[in-house]
């Protein structure tokens, strides 16, 4: 791995809300998820429906994966 991008990665604050939660509801609509999935999608964040779908709302890169992750495996569960 470059050094420079070794160093970038180790100064992301994961704690810090920096990811505009469009990408997310993005990534949800393209697997397919609808708006009654929302809450089952947020279950691990610390996120509401209503400030996940607010425009302004910032996520954590922690909570951006979880919300990824939950997605791709609801994907994969739904028939």
């Amino acid at each position: 791995m470059n050094g420079n991008l070794a160093r970038t990665m180790t100064d992301i604050d994961l704690d810090q809300a920096c990811i505009p939660s469009n990408y997310s509801r993005l990534i949800a609509r393209e697997l397919g998820l609808q708006e009654r999935d929302v809450a089952d999608l947020l279950k691990l964040t610390q996120l509401s429906v209503d400030q996940f779908l607010q425009d302004d709302t910032l996520l954590t890169p922690g909570n951006n994966s979880r919300s990824c992750k939950t997605a791709c495996i609801w994907r994969r569960m739904k028939p």
